[in-house]
């Protein structure tokens, strides 16, 4: 087995310390209960042993049709430490172009989580030959097929497929163009995501400082991004690599409930989940009869945190004492009191500056980046350290591995280690043997932008949902 495996990341984590809480998983009760490190290796090792009873090779491909859930993430590892490639689905997937990713991807194995998910792919069975299994979640079908690992497979045989599996080892399918438009395929391998995680680990590792403070000690990471997003597998394993304990949403409707529940210290997603947070929060206050008073103390709050970079006048600092005593700490508790970084992903929109201010006051530290499933997920991230005020549109420097240039045209282009332009496929064998690199590469953005002093600004941005306004740097 090569360390630039995602297996590798597990085991390192493990051997640190086999004890330390790494997964919660949602109780019937509001809670939640954990797994240990050892815990969660020992569940991934059957489920990967479980593979093996049914003949799946290195290189196989397995759809997993599953909301954000552990089993998803349960999947994902065991899969890959035996080799076998997941295709994340969208839910909302329409049948023909489920059809057509199955097909390219010529899956030998598919997880669906409900009868419902069952029944539309049993729909398509017919059509796709090469699957010869299905698995339903809602069935136990996984547990079954753990246990089956348990008895039929020895630790020899399992680690004998495990040290089969290398850096350029395909870990992931990720299918574009997934809503009636070209259809389009990139690869992930286990070493770029291994090194895509390790090198954004190494910006969101907090400084010793900051490990002794008790709200934060134990880190946590609150899994929020859709599978189909190459970020949420990226964050799941930068949580593996800090020894943070991980958690999912699976309804993005209860987000402040699980929020306030799983206490996170870690956030990281796209503007729309953020702004639906802070609307969440208002609505909450709207519902109390406080929108009056909550409304204000944001007013403050921007305020206070604009003005941190320089010195704060006597009055504001007592304002915003008395709106953090009244308002503030109420609404850090609805989002668990314990945010510390919160990654947000740009696309052609960024986090609003209302927003970005409003963070800041509550003590979490918004960190702007990019990525893409051409780009391997994050390829651009502030860092904790980076001023916070800069020109609008600013969204860090490039991970290791990654290079940020501008294009003749006056566009971002990114290149270097998994930057790959996504391929067009068209459910041929054939478009399989030409598909994504995954290796160096480069891909033009299309996003007017520019550099400085190493640190990418984009240009000219979508409108923002929050603002209301077209989002433009000058």
């Amino acid at each position: 087995m090569s360390a630039s495996t995602t297996t590798a990341l597990l085991l390192e984590r493990v051997a640190l310390d086999p004890a330390s809480r790494l997964i919660s998983l949602p109780d019937t009760f509001g809670g939640w209960f954990d797994l240990t490190a050892a815990e969660f290796l020992d569940r991934v090792r059957a489920l990967a042993k479980g593979f093996l009873t049914e003949g799946l090779r290195v290189g196989d491909r397995v759809g997993v049709l599953c909301s954000n859930r552990f089993e998803a993430t349960l999947v994902d590892f065991a899969a890959a430490m035996v080799g076998i490639a997941t295709v994340p689905l969208d839910a909302d997937i329409a049948q023909e172009s489920l059809l057509a990713v199955l097909d390219d991807a010529r899956a030998v194995g598919v997880v669906v989580e409900t009868a419902r998910d069952f029944a539309r792919f049993d729909e398509l069975h017919s059509d796709l030959p090469s699957v010869q299994q299905v698995w339903q979640i809602a069935l136990a079908d996984l547990d079954k097929l753990a246990l089956r690992g348990r008895g039929g497979v020895s630790d020899a045989e399992l680690g004998a497929r495990i040290v089969e599996i290398g850096a350029e080892t395909p870990l992931a399918d990720h299918y574009l163009g997934q809503d009636g438009g070209v259809l389009r395929r990139t690869t992930l391998t286990h070493g770029v995501a291994a090194s895509r995680a390790v090198a954004l680990a190494g910006v969101l590792a907090r400084p010793a400082g900051d490990r002794d403070r008790p709200e934060i000690a134990e880190p946590a990471a609150l899994l929020v991004l859709p599978a189909t997003d190459v970020a949420s597998r990226i964050t799941a394993l930068v949580a593996v690599t800090l020894g943070a304990r991980m958690g999912h949403l699976a309804d993005p409707a209860r987000l402040v409930a699980t929020l306030a529940s799983f206490r996170p210290t870690l956030l990281v997603a796209r503007p729309p989940l953020l702004e639906a947070l802070d609307h969440a929060a208002q609505e909450r206050a709207q519902s109390a009869g406080r929108a009056p008073a909550v409304r204000q103390a944001l007013e403050v709050a921007d305020e206070y945190a604009g003005a941190l970079d320089g010195p704060v006048s006597r009055g504001l600092r007592t304002r915003f004492a008395v709106a953090d005593a009244l308002v503030l700490r109420g609404l850090r508790r609805t989002a668990g009191g314990r945010l510390v970084d919160i990654v947000s992903i740009a696309d052609e929109t960024s986090l609003a500056p209302r927003l970005r201010l409003l963070m800041r006051a509550l003590e979490a530290r918004p960190l702007e980046a990019y990525g893409s499933a051409e780009t391997a997920g994050i390829a651009i991230v502030e860092r904790p350290g980076d001023p916070f005020g800069r020109p609008e549109g600013t969204i860090g420097r490039p991970l290791d591995g990654v290079e940020a240039s501008i294009s003749p045209a006056g566009t971002l282009v990114l290149a270097g280690l998994g930057v790959a332009r996504a391929v067009p496929v068209e459910s041929s064998a054939a478009s399989r043997v030409s598909g994504a690199s995954a290796g160096d590469g480069s891909v033009d953005t299309g996003l007017p932008a520019s550099l400085d002093e190493g640190r990418v600004r984009i240009r000219g941005r979508a409108p923002n949902p929050t603002s209301g306004s077209e989002a433009q740097a000058d």
